[in-house]
């Protein structure tokens, strides 16, 4: 049978007043009354059927019984204030919240957001990564940048980046002969391929428009394009992927391009603003993504 647990603020009262051995300084601490401490004192000590305290003319002192429950006690509210401080953000810093697509927040937040910070060091961030866009419901973000097809996109939403679709690779993957220019689509069958679901942006639309009928080796399916960018990373196969996520990879040479011509992507990454008491620091934080995107993606 499990015994019921006194109140937090009866604990949270006497371990102040053990403390500081005084009912008027554990008052002003806890901003409480006087007469609310030592009642909250009193009421545990009814619990437990002993004196916590000496009560003196001149203050307070601890029984043995309170010398030996206020460890205990401390303790375990030093590991709740330790729990707390987890989720609190820094009182001098204002939270922006930002619901992300995990491909974009992987491969462009994660390596840039220090410079956006370093120009607004009153921000703090919390950032909520997500793969579908029916994950984004309710989560009360200041901005939202979701992978989506233009018919379901949110009213008022923008688009952002070139929105093209690229095939990659490493580089150690692709035969010298199939590289600068030298790859056709004859030669797809050569190759082990990378599909990323939840687009209509896949390797069939890419066989209509190249007029390739042969045999599409589909041999690894993710669920995002940054989880395609890392399978082609690995040398798993060729990644018909965004050029917004491969952008980097693309600058540091960890993948190429196969193709030069690219093929216009049908879904994107679309990005809204709420509008509350951040909507000015989450339009600074948009005009800047974009600044960073547009960089990125020309570096191509």
């Amino acid at each position: 049978m499990t015994r019921s647990l006194p109140p937090l603020a009866w604990f949270r009262a006497f371990e102040c007043a053990a403390r500081h051995l005084s009912f008027t300084l554990a008052a002003q601490e806890l901003n409480l009354t006087q007469s609310a401490i030592s009642q909250h004192v009193r009421s545990l000590e009814h619990k437990f059927g002993c004196a916590l305290f000496i009560r003196k003319h001149r203050g307070i002192a601890l029984t043995d019984q309170g010398r030996r429950l206020l460890p205990t006690v401390a303790r375990a509210i030093g590991i709740l204030q330790l729990a707390t401080d987890t989720f609190e953000t820094p009182t001098d810093k204002r939270l922006l919240t930002i619901s992300v697509s995990t491909s974009l927040a992987q491969w462009y937040l994660a390596p840039r957001l220090k410079r956006f910070a370093a120009q607004h060091p009153d921000v703090g961030f919390r950032v909520i990564s997500k793969v579908w866009p029916d994950e984004f419901t309710g989560l009360n973000a200041d901005i939202e940048i979701r992978f989506d097809a233009p018919s379901s996109a949110q009213s008022g939403s923008v688009r952002i980046g070139q929105n093209w679709m690229i095939m990659v690779a490493s580089p150690d993957l692709i035969s010298r002969s199939h590289r600068n220019g030298e790859f056709s689509p004859a030669n797809i069958t050569d190759y082990s391929l990378i599909q990323v679901l939840g687009t209509t942006d896949t390797w069939n639309r890419w066989a209509v428009a190249r007029d390739y009928a042969g045999t599409l080796n589909i041999i690894c399916n993710v669920e995002s394009h940054g989880a395609a960018v890392d399978f082609a990373r690995a040398g798993t196969g060729i990644a018909l992927t965004s050029s917004l996520i491969a952008a980097p990879c693309l600058a540091d040479g960890t993948l190429i391009a196969i193709e030069k011509e690219s093929l216009a992507a049908h879904d994107g990454y679309y990005l809204s603003i709420t509008q509350n008491e951040n909507s000015e620091i989450a339009a600074a934080f948009s005009a800047w993504l974009q600044e960073e995107i547009a960089a990125a993606e020309g570096a191509i």
